[in-house]
């Protein structure tokens, strides 16, 4: 945590050389999900965040992994901590949702969706898909 503080006050062209670092755990990650080895390529999404906890992408490459991998509470917590960092991430909701849905948390997938801006849920057709299965889940409930 302290040096992904420290990225965020250091000169710009430091703070991209830690980006460019971390981007290289992620590139080395993609590869290894590509292939199908999704703990170790979530072990490189986690080095990639620890390096620079200020993009969310590191975390939802690792909550992809973890949804491949069944993980579905990691998921969603990885999810969650990427929407911290951007509330406008699509990807964050979409994964938190589903994550949710797999683990029967409907009331809270509910409330994560109602959470949404309307602005991501009407552009997004993933979001609208979302939104009609929460609907059952929760009629089902």
């Amino acid at each position: 945590a302290q040096l992904s503080e420290s990225v965020q006050e250091m000169p710009p062209r430091h703070a991209a050389g830690v980006r460019r670092t971390a981007d290289a755990q992620k590139d080395a990650g993609n590869r290894l999900y590509k292939a199908g080895k999704y703990s170790e390529a979530a072990q490189l999404y986690t080095s990639a965040h620890t390096i620079d906890r200020t993009s969310p992408t590191y975390l939802l490459n690792r909550s992809a992994c973890r949804q491949a991998l069944g993980e579905w509470a990691e998921a969603a917590s990885d999810a969650e901590r990427a929407l911290r960092l951007d509330v406008g991430c699509v990807k964050g909701y979409t994964f938190q949702i589903r994550a949710l849905l797999q683990l029967n948390s409907v009331r809270e997938a509910a409330r994560v969706l109602q959470s949404t801006p309307m602005t991501l849920v009407n552009s997004h057709a993933v979001l609208l898909e979302l939104t009609e299965q929460v609907r059952v889940a929760v009629k089902d409930a």
